[in-house]
């Protein structure tokens, strides 16, 4: 909420507008009041694009169908709150209709300064949705860019193995344009006669796992490549389809095949040269060590969180996905709990970003230690983290873990020296009522994570349809 509140007041009726305003400064709110009467006061007021505009229903010349009409055109979201006279039921359904957020009786405005707070928290509640929205379209926009720029030749399968997609890597790759492969089956690159659906089965090892494979180049020439290969699940968790990435190791396979040749040389020379033979064969191995750790690393780091090592949002769906598959065959229940640390942006800005690091790695490293090992603790990013509570049995098993993990934030955490003390509000989704599928149930958790700070903070919310 801004520090000054600037309303705009449309009332013909001094006294009226003298009320309202005392309500507002009863209620504690900051306000810089304007008040019009007329349509052409009212439409020159609304290009400062006022906080909060309150209005009675009918005035001699402009009534509040007709200013919120005009509050539209301009397309301003900005919170309008009726305060009229008794008036017919009809005519407030048509005003909420129009987009007005409350109404109040002139004889019952005690209840102003709430309806302000809670409109104007849903009108932040809004803009934040929004720029989710943007940032996701963003990312998505991104990822498209990051596809096509990328070296390794990447496409999509569909289950029936068809190629429904590949960039421009993959056309470099095997000679095509996109035009001749698109639809096409993947025996136009795959030489193996067997089926391809038997083949990804036997040679599939998980998601994200590399394997050497022969694929046929357009004019009929083998190109050894080293593939990860992923399924793409439907919401029950069947398969649809696969994502293919590809990349040309002929250039290693070349090295392999030359170092092969000079290990041999070595062995000829093994009596004269033992002892350089055996500082050779040592180097080498350090060097396969090394690469097979950096590609560990590497593979880490695509599904963890760096700074706490928790799960990322790409492996929690991943496991989310396989927990809902596990308790719809046992008839079992899924948790997923949406943590948001209250006050992490007062420790950041007080104590430094280096601080805010180290808390955050401390809260993941508590998190993990009060869960059951088949539950997962991963991080969203910023501060937040979300949990998923495996094979459920009732749905106040839940509310013991977030209990649990509303006491343990209770102690202080001791961060280089430094006592810090703060709390999490948690949000709770349970699978299947409220939610059959990962981004219903995220989205769940995170909507009753937000009630639940909005109801004071450090304390937990279930999420409710009605409240929706």
């Amino acid at each position: 909420m801004a520090d000054c509140l600037h309303v705009l007041i449309l009332e013909d009726n001094s006294c009226d507008a003298e009320l309202v305003m005392y309500e507002l400064r009863k209620a504690g709110l900051n306000t810089d009041c304007k008040i019009v009467a007329t349509e052409s006061d009212y439409v020159a007021c609304l290009e400062s694009a006022p906080d909060l505009i309150i209005a009675d229903y009918s005035l001699p010349q402009l009534n509040a169908l007709q200013a919120l009409y005009l509050l539209q055109k301009r397309a301003l979201d900005i919170p309008f709150i009726i305060v009229t006279g008794a008036v017919g039921e009809e005519v407030v359904v048509e005003c909420m209709k129009q987009g007005a957020t409350d109404y109040l009786l002139k004889d019952r405005l005690a209840r102003l300064g709430s309806a302000v707070k809670q409109s104007l928290e849903q009108k932040a509640t809004r803009e934040e949705r929004r720029s989710a929205g943007e940032l996701l379209r963003d990312s998505e926009e991104r990822y498209r860019m990051l596809v096509e720029s990328s070296s390794d030749a990447i496409f999509l399968l569909s289950d029936e193995r068809s190629i429904i997609s590949c960039n421009h890597a993959f056309c470099k790759l095997f000679g095509y344009d996109k035009h001749d492969v698109l639809g096409k089956s993947i025996r136009i690159i795959h030489p193996s006669g067997e089926d391809y659906r038997e083949f990804i089965e036997k040679v599939y090892p998980g998601p994200g796992k590399r394997v050497d494979w022969v694929y046929i180049h357009k004019t009929g020439a083998s190109i050894p490549v080293e593939c990860v290969i992923s399924r793409i699940r439907d919401d029950q968790g069947e398969t649809k389809g696969y994502v293919c990435i590809a990349r040309d190791i002929t250039e290693r396979k070349h090295a392999d095949e030359e170092l092969k040749r000079y290990q041999e040389h070595l062995e000829e020379l093994v009596e004269e040269r033992a002892n350089d033979l055996r500082i050779a064969n040592e180097q080498l191995k350090r060097e396969i060590a090394e690469r097979k750790k950096a590609e560990e690393t590497a593979m880490h780091l695509a599904y963890h969180d760096a700074l706490t090592q928790l799960p990322n949002r790409l492996l929690f769906n991943d496991r989310l996905s396989m927990e809902i598959i596990h308790a719809n065959r046992y008839q079992k229940k899924v948790g997923v709990m949406m943590l948001d640390l209250d006050g992490f942006k007062y420790v950041n800005d007080r104590l430094g970003h280096n601080m805010g690091d180290m808390l955050l790695q401390a809260v993941a490293k508590h998190l993990e230690g009060i869960l059951r090992r088949v539950d997962t603790v991963a991080r969203m990013g910023g501060d937040e983290f979300i949990v998923v509570l495996s094979g459920l049995n009732q749905n106040t098993d839940a509310s013991i873990v977030a209990k649990n993990i509303i006491n343990l934030f209770k102690t202080p955490f001791c961060i280089d020296g430094n006592n810090i003390s703060i709390t999490t509000s948690i949000g709770i989704a349970i699978y299947p009522e409220d939610g059959d599928d990962v981004i219903t149930l995220v989205k769940n958790a995170d909507f009753a994570m937000y009630r639940a700070k909005q109801l004071g903070k450090n304390t937990y919310k279930w999420y409710s349809k009605t409240e929706v």
